[in-house]
């Protein structure tokens, strides 16, 4: 469901419940302003569900909600500050959005570089290429050498190989789950996520065990939620401290580590700490790598393009030294 939608319903509801507006009333009157979609179809059942006498936890249950915000919501009902834990999660969602909303932005450059080699390689190779041998053999009886063959077609098949490279990391979750905890930009932004998660939980009064089992949950496939089952049973052992558990992988750096350490008892305190500050390094990494990819982007295209215009005077060039003098 789309993040930004989810922060600006939780908004309102949050808003509405301070108002003294029944959980139930808040529902009604947020779906019925909401275009169609899941997000509405799921909150009008939760509502109708609610509306039969049954719990909040109960109620959320069968729902398909994403399942941090049926676990905050849960929270919140139970300790009595659902409109306080609500406006918590609106703000989760709002700054997760802007985040990933501002690294798949970071994107743009590259797929429109692809896009345009792919094409221009395409347009050379496969109608030059067969004009430029047919001619050739029309004049010398001979086709255009193996080496100049080639160079006409070897930028197309490393751009295409490239981007079906591409493709398949776009379409396979499992491998963008891995990139996502290895390049730069997307590790900071999925540490200032998963930082914000724990501590949200825990300011909200949920159990350490269980809020780290939620983001283990939510992390499923990646090498976070490797860490996090190792930290699920580092608790179950009675090892109840964060940056211990972290400190025996890698995944989490020696600085996220010293501030969950520093932040003593307050636990909370120190994730949010910690998700503020990877959330911001997540923005200067993305804004340094915006910066810079244009002019990468130009300088590849440009290689690409002389890639090809080479191979392109070497047929011109055999085409004149085949032809016969006078």
């Amino acid at each position: 469901m789309d993040m930004e939608q989810l922060a600006f319903v939780n908004q309102q509801i949050g808003g509405m419940l301070k108002a003294g507006v029944p959980l139930e009333g808040a529902l009604r009157q947020v779906s019925a302003r909401m275009a169609r979609g899941d997000l509405r179809d799921e909150l009008r059942q939760f509502e109708a569900t609610l509306a039969q006498g049954t719990p909040v936890g109960e109620a959320l249950a069968s729902s398909r909600l994403p399942e941090f915000y049926k676990r905050m919501m849960a929270v919140g009902a139970k300790s009595g500050d659902l409109p306080g834990v609500l406006l918590l999660t609106a703000d989760y969602y709002q700054q997760a959005n802007a985040t990933w909303t501002r690294l798949k932005g970071l994107m743009a450059y590259p797929v429109i570089v692809m896009i345009g080699s792919l094409a221009l390689s395409a347009f050379l190779a496969l109608w030059f290429g067969p004009i430029a041998n047919q001619f050739i053999v029309d004049m010398t009886g001979e086709p255009l050498s193996a080496v100049s063959m080639f160079f006409l077609w070897f930028p197309f098949v490393m751009v295409a190989a490239t981007g079906a490279a591409g493709f398949t990391v776009f379409a396979s979750r499992t491998l963008r789950n891995r990139l996502r905890w290895r390049l730069p930009g997307f590790r900071e932004a999925s540490l200032a996520e998963l930082s914000h998660v724990l501590g949200l939980m825990v300011q909200s009064g949920c159990p350490l065990p269980e809020a780290v089992g939620l983001a283990a949950q939510m992390e499923e496939g990646t090498p976070a939620g490797e860490a996090l089952d190792g930290w699920q049973r580092g608790l179950s052992a009675g090892n109840g401290r964060l940056d211990q558990l972290a400190a025996h992988g890698e995944l989490f750096p020696p600085m996220w580590i010293n501030m969950v350490a520093n932040a003593g008892d307050d636990l909370a305190a120190g994730l949010l700490r910690a998700a503020e500050f990877y959330r911001s390094r997540a923005r200067y990494r993305v804004e340094m790598m915006l910066y810079a990819s244009l002019p990468a982007a130009v300088l590849v295209l440009g290689v690409i393009i002389a890639a090809q215009v080479i191979p392109v005077f070497r047929a011109m060039a055999e085409i004149l030294m085949r032809m016969p003098n006078g």
